[in-house]
């Protein structure tokens, strides 16, 4: 791709940038890969994977997301996504009849 000193590509190209931040998108890919997956225990590499993202922005954002309750750390890097309850996803009560 061509670029020219002090202007992006999209500068040159005109395409429009997202304008969330890239760390709001890659929290919003981990809580779909923890929904989709309710009850899992995901190794953080797999967690990457499903998500797209690269290993150390996927890091980061799972201590985030540590932090604030939606997900639990099981054991070393393994983690599994929080019920609306803040048991387990894996321990929640089914309500079907």
């Amino acid at each position: 791709m061509l670029r020219v000193a002090g202007e992006s590509a999209c500068a040159i190209t005109g395409c429009e940038m997202d304008p969330r931040p890239r760390s709001a998108d890659g929290l919003e890919r981990l809580e779909a890969v923890f929904r989709e997956t309710a009850g899992a225990e995901l190794h953080e590499t797999d967690v990457a994977e499903l998500s797209g993202l690269d290993e150390d922005e996927c890091r980061a954002l799972l201590a985030t997301l540590r932090e604030t309750g939606v997900i639990e750390e099981r054991r070393n890097r393994v983690y599994i996504g929080q019920a609306g309850n803040g048991a387990p996803a894996g321990e929640r009560e089914s309500t079907d009849l």
